[in-house]
C-alpha cells in the first residue's frame, strides 16, 4: 500500500510543514493549495518561510 506526503521546505532545505495522505488525489489538492498559496510566507513551529514543496510517495506500513 502507498501513502503521499507532502512536505514543504525553507531555503535551507528544513522541513517546514508536512501531511500524509493514502490518497493522490487529495495529496495533489493539498500541494496545489500549499504551493499555489504559501510559498513566500511564514509557517510552521519556527516561523520560517515556506521557499517550495514536493510530493513524495511511500510504501506505507501499519505500526501495530
Amino acid at each position: 500500500m502507498k501513502c503521499y506526503v507532502v512536505i514543504g521546505f525553507d531555503a535551507r532545505n528544513h522541513i517546514v510543514t508536512s501531511k500524509v495522505f493514502e490518497d493522490l488525489s487529495e495529496a495533489n489538492e493539498y500541494f496545489h493549495d500549499l504551493y499555489a498559496e504559501m510559498i513566500g510566507r511564514i509557517i510552521g513551529r519556527e516561523s520560517c518561510k515556506l521557499d517550495y514543496a514536493d510530493i513524495i510517495e511511500m510504501d506505507y506500513v501499519p505500526i501495530k
